[in-house]
């Protein structure tokens, strides 16, 4: 289970997101600065992380989300989905298996 103290703050674009980025930004005419502002981020920072994950400045959920928005994109084909849907997030439900006979013994 993923801990306040070990959970990292923000998300890092994958490669292929970058890809994404750059090619859905040259199909809109954007620049990064028109990009934040038609996301209306406060400064363009935010896209020059998200496109440079190497320099492994993390950037928030939100932010990502409304970048995304504005390009048409999921927020996943930026981020990698195991890094937006956590592990302890997307198996909550695995071991959901009952042993009816068991529950039935104990409620006689």
């Amino acid at each position: 289970m993923t801990t306040k103290s070990n959970r990292r703050r923000g998300f890092l674009a994958s490669q292929e997101g970058v890809k994404k980025l750059e090619e859905r930004m040259r199909e809109k005419g954007l620049t990064q600065t028109k990009l934040a502002e038609a996301a209306k981020l406060n400064s363009d920072d935010q896209v020059k992380r998200l496109l440079n994950p190497h320099w492994n400045k993390r950037i928030e959920k939100n932010a990502i989300e409304k970048i995304a928005k504005v390009l048409e994109l999921n927020p996943t084909e930026i981020v990698d989905p195991k890094e937006w849907y956590p592990t302890s997030e997307t198996n909550v439900h695995k071991n959901t298996e009952v042993n009816w006979l068991q529950v039935c013994h104990k409620m006689l």
